[in-house]
């Protein structure tokens, strides 16, 4: 697929890749249906009289989403290239009492097809056990285990070529919790976790290079302690945490470095009738790369959602802090963002929806950052108890420290059924 010139695309439509696997798509080795499968789907949530079942009776959760979207930049690169495409999320949750232990078994699957440039489709496959227990009065027990793998489209831009990637990421995860009642209104929680990615060798677009590993392994493990205090309408909390991150601990990776984050925090909560504040500041610090890396902030995440009148809720969030799982940087990013949101139920099944982002995300070991804006707007409707509808606008756009910019404009019809 050729890029045209500036001027050669204003006046025509970029090549076209048609689209390709048919009805079937393929994450890693699991065959999945596209399109059939959301139309018929579709179709069964519209015409049959399905009534949303109760949570707490059957203890089985289900929801469902189709969505038709319009985008001005299917790569999300500064190359805009219209198209559309189609986004299927689904999910299933059963949960099981076995004796004073409470199990939940859990999957989800979500795929995204483009019409034309299909390199960019990715799906995604997760399951998921949970179990929860009480330990006389005082004591909670929590842990969970999952299984994800995302088969994710990219693109790879040589001169004036676009070449469609495509890597497939397997995850391992585990979580355990301890919760402890202290009495008085102090509640103490540990935490810790662990995980695995494991990406395959990426794929390139009409087999131009054999496939290589691009990215490394990654494990994860991670630490948590809150103490916190909670007397009327407000709580107090003392929280710290501790993550540690080993790549490339492969024979082939392509990239190999430790990385440890370390962060402290105060944490309060105020709720009244029609307002709650939320608010955690702190300082964290990251270090890593042999000690090429080492950086200390100021880390904090503020929100406040208030209702003036009964129709209408106002919310508000701030938040700073390294992020340690975005891509664009192999190690690791400082992430700033600030949102404000406006929702108004126009009538019992009918409610508006506006609200403006500001980011500004700097690269750690790449250098130089993403300053990126939008505004949306969406309206939803219920057709029924278990079935919504949502049309979704959004336009934004993502300029970097180079002068070169992302355009953003995304428009979308949402179907959601929730049973």
């Amino acid at each position: 697929m050729n890029l045209p010139s500036a001027k050669a695309r204003s006046l025509q439509p970029p090549v076209a890749h048609p689209a390709t696997g048919g009805p079937w798509a393929q994450i890693g080795d699991i065959a999945v249906p596209k399109r059939s499968l959301c139309l018929a789907m579709v179709t069964y949530l519209l015409l049959s009289p399905v009534q949303a079942a109760e949570p707490e009776a059957s203890g089985r959760k289900i929801s469902f989403s189709f969505e038709r979207h319009y985008t001005a930049n299917a790569f999300d690169s500064i190359y805009p290239f219209a198209d559309w495409y189609g986004l299927l999320r689904g999910s299933v949750e059963q949960q099981v009492a076995v004796g004073a232990t409470r199990l939940t078994f859990g999957g989800m699957l979500e795929a995204k097809a483009f019409d034309t440039y299909d390199i960019e489709d990715d799906r995604v496959l997760a399951l998921s056990v949970a179990a929860e227990r009480k330990i006389g009065d005082k004591l909670e027990l929590r842990g969970s285990v999952g299984w994800r793998i995302a088969d994710e489209g990219d693109d790879l831009v040589v001169k004036d070529t676009i070449i469609g990637l495509r890597t497939a990421t397997e995850t391992f995860v585990a979580t355990a919790q301890l919760g402890a009642d202290l009495g008085h209104g102090w509640a103490l929680i540990l935490d810790a976790g662990a995980s695995r990615d494991t990406p395959r060798k990426t794929r390139f677009e009409a087999d131009v290079v054999e496939p290589i590993l691009l990215n490394p392994r990654k494990d994860r493990a991670e630490l948590g302690l809150r103490l916190g205090h909670s007397q009327g309408n407000l709580t107090l909390a003392g929280a710290a945490g501790a993550e540690w991150v080993l790549a490339g601990r492969q024979t082939d990776a392509p990239l190999r470095f430790e990385l440890a984050r370390y962060r402290a925090a105060a944490e309060a909560k105020y709720a009244v009738e029609r307002l709650t504040l939320t608010g955690s500041a702190g300082l964290a610090h990251l270090s890593g790369l042999r000690g090429a890396l080492s950086s200390t902030r100021p880390v904090y995440a503020l929100a406040a959602e208030f209702a003036p009148i009964a129709r209408l809720t106002l919310r508000a969030s701030l938040t700073a802090g390294f992020d340690t799982r975005n891509t664009d940087d192999p190690v690791a990013s400082w992430l700033e963002r600030q949102e404000v949101e406006a929702r108004l139920s126009v009538r019992e099944k009918l409610s508006l929806g506006i609200g403006l982002y500001n980011s500004w995300r700097e690269y750690l070991t790449l250098g130089g950052g993403e300053k990126a804006y939008g505004l949306y707007a969406e309206t939803s409707y219920q057709l029924s108890k278990p079935v919504t509808v949502v049309l979704r606008v959004e336009h934004g756009r993502a300029t970097y420290e180079d002068g070169s910019h992302t355009p953003r404009f995304d428009a979308g019809l949402a179907l959601r059924a929730a049973m």
